[in-house]
């Protein structure tokens, strides 16, 4: 009985939850570039594989697990990156659980002779279940403490779960110092017929940006000391958030502040939290944490949020000539 009052309760009050039918957002979006938009594919211009994990509200019996592994390419004859996705989310505890596997495809090209626009797509097939096993019913209750096997259990059991195709779209534009864009998501619901038929979610827009600072820089070793600021807004039904935030990049370290929820969007639900974000770049491996402290109503009840991802890439052959790289910041 328990888990089913803590099932409730977490539907009812998480932002990220199905009855408000909105997707989870990573702190480090940019750590996980695939999942914040398909332009990013390839942005190192070699190949990468990133790992993420975030792990919300860990002091509720119910958190929120949410892993993302991906792996992308670019192709320099082709001037294209491309990616997999692979996307799992665990909410209430594993009660719902939804599973995005998607490939992604963008193409590069110049606008001028300082910026480049990247335009992306994402196709993927997302998946989302209800794991009924996991609550107790009534009729599994008896007087000498048996488990009887449930009616209502096996009842809930023959229900599919959710499936269907889904399209991410994306553009990117970006300089040595700059850079902005922004995602569609969840395009296939639109289609009323589609929609219909239960399982999509509303459509999700992102906008985000920043610029680059740059300190000091050293030309034999290459190391640049930098300053970057960066926004992200983002719109899903009738909740919009703006996040605002600062990185210092000191190789091989970084560092990030972010305000979570900017109070200017009055009626969104558990508005709040300050992220603070550290890297460590160590050659082809960057590691990465961040903490959410939460500042809005469930300050002391949430436990905030942990998150870790980690970043590998594989240097292939020199290449001919320098690619103009995404000057945004890893974490």
């Amino acid at each position: 009985m328990k888990r089913v009052v803590w099932f409730i309760v977490l539907v009812l009050i998480s932002d990220c939850s199905i009855s408000f039918g909105q997707d989870p957002v990573f702190t480090q979006f940019y750590a996980a570039p695939l999942y914040l938009a398909p332009s990013f594919a390839g942005g190192n211009g070699e190949t990468r594989a990133i790992l993420n994990l975030r792990d919300q509200w860990p002091k509720l019996p119910g958190d929120y697990i949410t892993y993302a592994f991906s792996l992308d390419h670019y192709m320099d004859k082709f001037s294209s990156g491309i990616g997999l996705l692979f996307f799992r989310d665990e909410a209430a505890g594993g009660l719902i659980n939804t599973t995005n596997i998607g490939f992604n495809y963008n193409y590069n090209f110049n606008i001028s002779r300082k910026w480049k626009l990247s335009p992306g797509i994402q196709t993927y097939y997302y998946t989302k279940n209800v794991n009924y096993s996991r609550l107790i019913f009534s009729d599994q209750i008896s007087r000498d403490f048996t488990t009887p096997v449930s009616i209502e259990l096996e009842s809930l059991s023959t229900i599919k779960p959710i499936g269907h195709l889904d399209i991410t779209t994306s553009l990117l534009a970006y300089s040595d110092t700059y850079w902005a864009g922004f995602t569609v998501d969840h395009l296939l619901g639109l289609n009323t017929s589609l929609k219909n038929e239960g399982g999509y979610l509303p459509l999700r827009i992102s906008i985000f940006g920043g610029g680059k600072y740059v300190i000091s820089q050293r030309r034999r070793s290459q190391i640049q000391e930098s300053m970057s600021g960066a926004f992200h807004f983002m719109m899903q039904d009738k909740y919009r958030y703006l996040d605002l935030g600062a990185y210092y990049t000191r190789p091989p370290i970084q560092l990030g502040l972010w305000y979570r929820g900017v109070p200017v969007f009055p009626g969104n639900p558990n508005n709040g939290a300050i992220a603070l974000l550290f890297g460590y770049n160590l050659k082809n491996l960057t590691f990465a944490y961040s903490y959410d402290y939460t500042v809005s109503r469930l300050m002391t009840k949430t436990g905030g949020a942990h998150e870790i991802s980690v970043a590998f890439e594989i240097q292939t052959a020199e290449r001919k000539k320098k690619r103009r790289m995404i000057p945004c910041p890893v974490l």
